[in-house]
């Protein structure tokens, strides 16, 4: 898990002065402006468009409306069916499917949450990569220099053929000229988060999230949920809301 190593790591940052700052280091005197030298977590410097929740333990793309709307469909119709059916289809139908409904809301909560908040497999950029002295880590963990050979030009055309070795760019390595990085096959950047993602497969709006590497199987886990919870859900209570109960049917069933 890259970003799990990384996010326990600290980098050297240069901000300016600040005086509040316990952490600080003594200023260094640069002309006439004063810059310190202060650590900050990975977290915290990390560049794309994604939030870290709880300290940085958690990674999230910025929520939109389709995000909004995955957890609606799954809440609204869910709290209905337990005020309207759950009781109903005990008795009525059989204990078990009121069960293995609440069974199926708990899990495709958790396979959401852990979709929507854990890392997909992102790759560092280039920056945070030198700054925290972890090329050789990361080198070990992917089986190649995720550095490249060299020094990027900023031109794409030039880094493409001149970062990338002859024969990672025959397995299918590229060059990402957002992240500086050369990312393996499979991989991809992600227009809406703004990183390089392993094994990316595509970013989904209503998890807010990017699918890749090291959350499909948590992807697969809530389509696969969410599904037979819509299975059991709405059938049963779409029947508990056009259905009269007994008590009712027996008072229509009385004579006058």
């Amino acid at each position: 898990p890259i970003f799990s190593v990384m996010a326990g790591q600290n980098v050297m940052i240069g901000a300016a002065s600040d005086p509040a700052s316990p952490a600080a280091e003594p200023p260094l005197q640069l002309g006439k402006q004063e810059v310190r030298k202060e650590w900050h977590r990975v977290y915290q410097v990390w560049q794309g468009n994604v939030l870290f929740p709880c300290c940085g333990r958690c990674m999230t793309a910025y929520p939109g409306g389709p995000t909004a709307c995955a957890w609606t469909f799954i809440l609204v119709p869910s709290t209905l069916y337990s005020i309207y059916a759950l009781r109903r289809t005990w008795y009525e139908w059989h204990p078990l499917v009121p069960v293995a409904c609440c069974l199926l809301f708990a899990v495709t909560l958790l396979t959401l949450t852990l979709t929507c908040c854990s890392d997909p497999g992102v790759l560092p950029r280039r920056r945070l990569i030198l700054a925290g002295g972890l090329e050789r880590e990361l080198s070990e963990m992917l089986g190649y220099n995720v550095l490249g050979r060299g020094e990027p030009t900023g031109r794409p055309e030039t880094d493409t053929n001149v970062m990338v070795p002859e024969e990672l760019r025959n397995k299918g390595y590229k060059w990402c000229r957002t992240c500086m990085i050369v990312r393996p096959p499979r991989s991809s950047h992600c227009p809406d988060c703004d990183q390089c993602v392993l094994r990316y497969d595509h970013h989904c709006p209503f998890v807010n999230n990017c699918i890749g590497q090291r959350n499909y199987h948590f992807f697969v886990g809530f389509v696969s949920s969410v599904s037979c919870l819509a299975l059991v859900v709405l059938p049963g209570l779409l029947w508990a809301m056009l259905t009269p109960p007994p008590s009712e049917q027996v008072e229509e069933a009385k004579p006058a």
